[in-house]
């Protein structure tokens, strides 16, 4: 059997992993895996191959120090299990198959085996021939992946109906009557400047600021270096190159983008939100 990779589980593999040798208390499995169980669930209800497991997961370093918790992600931590394990002696797959919804346990993993064979990379240089890896883990729940599909579709749309709602009252409340592009982008001229007109193709020089709706600021320019870009290249947003498009040197403007023509569904770098409206002042520095 084999864990696929689900949502948020990526930032915890590249996050690394670290040794802990302590084996006090713990039960050897036929295939090697050392486990001590701290809850078992009264019911039977086992992780099945093919279904996505809902659980909390901590792993711990030297001393018992935390390196990582899955409470600390704002979504839910979910896995795919499916194939084969990826290793004989114990592996993470093999750790999730042996337990039942509601069940919570600690085991210890070969390191050399599990960054070799699972997660196919070197062996850190701070891991020890023998060292082992400690998981804690709790089951939540199963779904099939149509429930996972069903209810993240769900989830997809009562996000779109809330940046409607937001959208419309950040409006409101700064009395932004114009009319947006076609597009649906708002542009307002804060700064004129007399330069020359920037075109598709050439690179624009440009200081920023970007916020949420409600005023966080997630980026900027301002203090730094400024940044440039080709435009009409697709190397940003489409609200930036639909709006400094418009501009000419020694314009400042603000926009006001809706999700669509910034990151979507998805959001950006865990600041931005999925369906964030984005709120950015740019002015035009230099054409290169």
């Amino acid at each position: 059997m084999r864990v696929k990779h689900f949502f948020p589980i990526a930032i915890l593999f590249f996050m690394g992993f670290y040794a802990c040798n302590s084996s006090n208390g713990y039960k050897k499995a036929e295939n090697g895996l050392e486990y001590k169980f701290i809850t078992e669930a009264k019911g039977d209800v086992k992780v099945k191959e093919g279904e996505v497991v809902e659980l909390v997961l901590k792993y711990f370093g030297p001393n018992d120090s935390i390196l990582f918790d899955s409470k600390e992600i704002p979504q839910k931590f979910r896995i795919k299990i499916e194939g084969k394990s990826s290793h004989k002696g114990g592996s993470f797959e093999d750790a999730i198959q042996m337990m039942k919804v509601g069940d919570s346990a600690q085991f210890l993993i070969n390191a050399d085996s599990f960054f070799i064979k699972t997660r196919r990379m070197e062996v850190p240089k701070d891991i020890k021939p023998g060292d082992k890896l400690r998981f804690d883990i709790k089951i939540i729940g199963t779904q099939t992946e149509e429930e996972v599909t069903a209810e993240r579709m769900k989830l997809m749309q009562e996000q779109e109906a809330e940046e409607v709602k937001l959208f419309a009252e950040y409006l409101k409340t700064n009395n932004i009557t114009q009319t947006p592009t076609a597009s649906g982008l708002y542009i307002i001229q804060l700064e004129k400047g007399n330069g020359k007109k920037i075109e598709a193709g050439q690179t624009a020089v440009v200081h920023y600021s970007g916020t949420l709706l409600n005023g966080f600021e997630f980026d900027t320019s301002i203090g730094k270096e400024p940044f440039t870009f080709p435009l009409g290249q697709q190397r940003v947003i489409p609200a930036w190159d639909e709006a400094v498009a418009t501009m000419k040197i020694g314009d400042k403007i603000k926009i006001i983008a809706p999700s669509k023509l910034a990151y979507g569904p998805r959001g950006a770098g865990g600041v931005i939100p999925p369906f964030a409206p984005l709120v950015f002042e740019i002015k035009l520095m230099e054409i290169k």
